[in-house]
């Protein structure tokens, strides 16, 4: 009996039948009736549905059978498709009319869990519950201590604490900030300009020591710039007694225009119970008292100003007075400031650094002066020398030559009568040298009677040529019984030497004596002293 294909029960051939036209066409009908129909396949009890991956339709049809499968996810009867992906999907659908249920599941490698699709009652279902929650929620108005509903407002300057700004508020409070706060600093303060010099201080933080500041009263003052806040300080920390005062005056500033003037300080005077503490502005002609800004008492740091006016034609001196009774401890001022006007300028280190520059080029000045009054020139693009056109300016002065002398040698002849000398290590370069040598001569009559002869002798180098020259010397000496003394002193040229920053000096002497036919004579000669110039 021939085997039939599982599906559609076609008959497979076994090979040794004939094959008729009626046999063929049976084949056809059959395939034509199985696909139009596409029958399902029957489940059985006791399957396993993790075990169907074959894509086709699938079914069990009793409750009873599903009650026995594996991995099933419903006890009633279904429908089970099965179609192909990367894998397979399976979509099982239960038979009750009233009760319709659909999962799915994946497999890929091992099987996913199986999800309901939601039906259309399901998901009425639940809009209807979430429309009813959404009209149970009840949103307040919104307020400063609870959330809720806020309405916008372009308003800025309103006072409302239930409405929001808009965008187009907050762009016009900035703008409205923006122009108050420009017109409000024009009118005020300085501009960048007139703060760079306008303190007439020099040196108002203490940040250059005492410079520009004298102690009076033989008090004593230090500086201090170890707050950096401040960045320096003036202080004064012995006590003072009742009626005594201890004072710190700054240079005289002249050439002061007459108008009115802002002051301000910054005081420490903690631990400071009694006595006064305060910044004064004095006529310099007569220590008459101008204006004053004065400290709280027994407080930190803080900040004083007041408006003083200045008369014409005055110079002015700025005291800092400690006035006691006041104790032993730190009482000091810092940012001391005057600038012309009535606006409250804020202090910033200019005034130091004005100080620091004027110092700076008042000794660019002196040195200037220095340069040029030694003949020097000094050449500078701005009003104020740099410190490499006044480096300039001292290499271009001709401070001729140097010298150098040497006293108090005693160097002694050899056994040929010469005498070297070998100097280095000069400070500049030697052209010309002065020597001074002596000789002792004795007689050859046999008495003890000796002639010194003193001799000055020079050598220099004029482009790199050696000159040498005997100066002074005192050649004959006659005594009575016709003996006489002959001198001759001499540049040993072939050894004498000049360098870059030595020399060598090389020298011969010989005497003769005689009273007729005899000759007798004894050398001692010496070099005593030498001066040599150079470049």
């Amino acid at each position: 009996m021939p085997k039939e294909t599982d599906r559609l029960k076609l008959p497979l051939p076994l090979g040794n039948e004939n094959v008729t036209r009626e046999s063929i066409n049976g084949i056809f009908e059959k395939i034509d009736a199985g696909v139009a129909t596409r029958e399902s396949i029957l489940i059985p009890a006791e399957s396993d549905l993790n075990s169907y991956i074959t894509e086709g339709e699938y079914y069990c049809p009793t409750n009873a059978t599903v009650g026995t499968l594996a991995n099933s996810p419903v006890g009633v009867a279904f429908h089970l498709t099965i179609e192909k992906h990367a894998g397979v999907v399976q979509t099982l659908t239960t038979f009750e009319p009233s009760n319709l249920q659909v999962f799915q599941r994946n497999y890929y490698v091992g099987w996913g869990p199986w999800i309901k699709v939601p039906t259309r009652d399901d998901i009425e279902e639940v809009k209807e519950y979430t429309d009813q929650k959404v009209e149970e929620i009840v949103i307040n108005d919104a307020s400063l201590t609870d959330k809720g509903i806020v309405q916008l407002s372009n308003a800025v300057d309103g006072t409302s604490e239930d409405l929001a700004a808009t965008e187009k508020a907050v762009r016009d409070a900035r703008v409205a900030a923006e122009t108050n706060a420009k017109s409000y600093a024009e009118a005020n303060f300085n501009k960048p300009s007139e703060l760079m010099w306008g303190n007439v201080i020099k040196n108002s933080s203490g940040g250059l020591g005492l410079s520009n500041w004298t102690a009076k009263n033989g008090s004593t003052w230090i500086t201090s710039s170890t707050n950096a806040r401040l960045s320096g300080y003036f202080a004064h920390t012995p006590s003072v007694n009742a009626g005594e005062y201890a004072i710190l005056d700054s240079d005289t500033i002249v050439s002061i225009v007459s108008g009115t003037y802002h002051l301000q300080a910054l005081f420490y005077t903690t631990g400071q119970t009694t006595g006064g503490i305060r910044v004064e502005i004095l006529n310099a002609a007569d220590n008459s008292e101008i204006g004053r800004v004065s400290a709280d008492l027994n407080t930190g740091w803080h900040r004083k100003t007041t408006t003083i006016t200045i008369p014409n034609g005055v110079s002015i001196v700025v005291r800092l007075a400690a006035g006691g009774p006041l104790v032993s401890g730190t009482k000091a001022f810092s940012r001391i400031k005057l600038t012309p006007g009535t606006r409250d300028v804020p202090y910033s280190n200019e005034g130091d650094i004005n100080a620091l520059f004027q110092s700076v080029s008042e000794g660019k000045g002196l040195l200037e002066t220095a340069i040029t009054g030694k003949g020097g020139t000094v050449s500078k693009a701005g009003s104020v020398a740099t410190f490499s056109e006044l480096v300039s300016g001292v290499g271009g002065i001709s401070t001729g030559m140097k010298v150098l002398r040497i006293t108090g040698l005693n160097v002694v002849q050899d056994n040929n009568n010469y005498i070297t000398h070998v100097i280095n290590d000069l400070p500049f370069k030697p052209v010309f040298v002065e020597v001074l040598v002596t000789n002792m001569v004795g007689f050859g009559d046999g008495s003890s009677v000796y002639n010194q002869i003193d001799a000055v002798m020079t050598a220099d180098i004029i482009d790199g040529v050696l000159k040498t020259r005997t100066t002074s010397q005192l050649q004959n000496y006659s005594k009575n019984n016709g003996y006489y003394n002959t001198l001759n002193f001499s540049w040993r040229t072939s050894s004498t030497n000049f360098t870059s920053n030595g020399l060598t000096i090389a020298l011969s002497a010989s005497n003769y004596t005689s009273n007729g036919n005899t000759n007798s004579y004894n050398n001692n000669f010496r070099l005593k002293q030498v001066c040599i110039y150079g470049v």
